[in-house]
């Protein structure tokens, strides 16, 4: 059995349509990550315009983001998801019930 080099629980925190530049189609991004506290400690490391659009309590932080081209996205934002990577790359992204 491979050992895992990645191993966690992720909750979606942004599915958004976007334009794939070299066709013009449309496409689907869905971004994996977990929320932390609005800090300041957090604001602070963000570049200034940034700042103010963020005025929630919390705020998502990304580990990975997929682009995928359907017409239906079967992630939910806020929908958790269980991400293992093995040593060989195989990477693997299951639903958590």
């Amino acid at each position: 059995m491979s050992e895992y080099i990645v191993d966690r629980i992720l909750i979606v925190t942004n599915v958004a349509t976007i334009t794939e530049l070299s066709t013009g189609d449309l496409i689907n991004q869905v971004s994996f990550g977990y929320y932390v506290e609005n800090t300041p400690e957090i604001l602070n490391r963000l570049p200034s315009p940034l700042r103010e659009n963020f005025p929630g309590k919390q705020i998502g932080l990304d580990e990975l983001i997929l682009f995928i081209k359907t017409s239906e996205v079967m992630y939910k934002v806020g929908s958790k998801w269980h991400l293992t990577i093995t040593k060989e790359g195989t990477l693997s992204l299951a639903a958590v019930e």
